[in-house]
């Protein structure tokens, strides 16, 4: 048994490293016996997924849903793109010289990418 020694205003005790460790990952190891309980008193379909899934995600996983992740990145690089654009475009029509800039900015950015 490791013991360590802590002062304690020039007193000098000696404490159990086992139990400070009991005491420090005590919610820690309660936390995952109760996650570990609630894992395995699941109740699953007969494809092995859990039943709570399939209620909370039903759409999500039948075989006509629709993916929505292709049309959300549509709609990411689609807004980025109008918003570089306008950026561009009030920022040219303040001063010419800008425009002038960012195209070589963009071609040079393009040009990077290519590698």
């Amino acid at each position: 048994m490791e013991m360590i020694r802590l002062s304690n205003e020039n007193k000098y005790s000696t404490m159990d490293v086992e139990s400070l460790s009991d005491e420090f990952f005590d919610p820690s190891k309660s936390f995952l016996k109760d996650l570990h309980s609630e894992i395995y008193s699941l109740k699953f379909a007969a494809d092995g997924r859990p039943k709570f899934f399939l209620v909370v995600n039903f759409q999500a996983l039948s075989d006509l849903s629709v993916d929505f992740d292709i049309p959300f990145s549509f709609a990411y690089v689609i807004a980025s793109s109008i918003e570089v654009t306008a950026m561009i475009f009030i920022m040219a029509s303040m001063t010419w010289q800008v425009l002038i800039v960012a195209t070589f900015g963009l071609v040079a950015t393009k040009y990077t990418q290519g590698y």
